[in-house]
């Protein structure tokens, strides 16, 4: 049955839209929503809260829902209410998202798009906006679809995003195994800026664990007939199950790649640990074998180097003993440390 979707969004071209007309329009389009829906049809205050727009005692912050969003499908009675999350800027280090939250009837969908301050997630947009121009040039889906295209949209997005952060990942390891081929002066500036960016890397990938693991769990109950309205409101039906087995194997490989990504992170981390380490101990040696060039030719010049006799012998030429001594010692010890690879 074809349906009336309902969009907006809290940005524009040049930043945030100020709150108060976010908040004026979202009332508008809710009270409209409400208005074709039977006679003592309601939503639940915690719809607003939980896209940020309750009142001023509100629990939920509204910056949690743009760096700690919870993907989820919840059966209100007469409504279904939820939300899909996508990771935005991949390069910062920073855990934001942007969130599309979804109010949905039998009749009826209303999605609320939801960008960060600094950044949103682009390519999904594109996608939502193109979905929406194809609903409203056929009207022939119904809800129950549209809900399940959208959330592959989003599971979509996010793989593309977790292929990024995966090929940034193999490009930084594969330069790690190039290190030992530069110069010993440049390797530690090199591998601190491999850490620090896979670190950054690490931080989108930990914060992707809720996102990718939730979208997994919802889609599961739509597939097993767990997550539905009750009675002439249904949403789901036969071949939206179908559909929605589907998805949920592909967002159960989501959840395999990010902690497949993971896990590639600690070994890239660990590997970076391992290589810093190797160049301590790499320094401590040349610090050692350095020391200890200059010390022994030290010795000797302390205990001959001050007589033109040796004491013990009374040979003459003493100095020449001596350099001869230091010539020695130093290229046996210069020997030493090169097979050791201390210098």
């Amino acid at each position: 049955m074809s349906h009336v979707w309902r969009n907006i969004k809290n940005s524009q071209a040049d930043g945030h839209r100020p709150v108060a007309d976010f908040r004026a329009e979202f009332e508008s389009e809710l009270a409209q929503f409400i208005s074709n829906e039977p006679a003592g049809f309601s939503v639940h205050p915690t719809v607003l809260e939980g896209i940020g727009l309750g009142s001023v005692e509100q629990v939920i912050d509204i910056d949690q829902v743009y760096s700690n969003p919870y993907p989820r499908l919840e059966d209100h009675g007469n409504y279904l209410f939820g939300c899909v999350s996508i990771p935005t800027d991949l390069a910062d280090g920073v855990s934001e998202f942007t969130s599309l939250f979804i109010l949905a009837t039998k009749r009826q969908l209303l999605t609320v798009i939801m960008d960060p301050h600094t950044s949103y997630a682009g390519p999904f947009g594109q996608r939502l906006l193109n979905r929406r121009s194809d609903h409203l040039n056929s009207s022939n889906e119904d809800v129950g679809e549209t809900l399940l295209m959208i959330i592959r949209d989003a599971i979509t997005s996010i793989n593309f995003a977790l292929a990024e952060i995966f090929d940034d990942i193999m490009h930084y390891s594969n330069n790690m195994g190039r290190l030992s081929s530069r110069k010993e002066s440049e390797q530690s500036a090199v591998l601190s800026l491999i850490e620090s960016y896979v670190l950054k890397l690490r931080v989108e990938v930990e914060s992707l664990e809720t996102v990718t693991r939730e979208t997994a769990s919802l889609m599961t109950a739509v597939a097993e007939g767990h997550l539905d309205l009750k009675g002439d409101h249904e949403i789901f039906f036969d071949h939206h199950i179908i559909l929605a087995k589907g998805l949920a194997i592909y967002a159960r490989q989501t959840v395999a790649f990010r902690n497949k990504i993971e896990s590639r992170v600690v070994a890239v981390l660990d590997k970076c640990e391992h290589l810093r380490d190797r160049m301590i101990v790499s320094a401590t040696h040349k610090i050692g074998a350095v020391a200890s060039l200059l010390l022994v030719p030290t010795l000797i010049v302390g205990i001959y180097g001050q007589n033109f006799d040796m004491p013990e012998k009374h040979w003459v030429f003493g100095y020449a003993f001596s350099w001869a001594l230091i010539i020695l010692t130093t290229i046996g010890q210069l020997v030493y440390f090169k097979r050791k690879s201390w210098l």
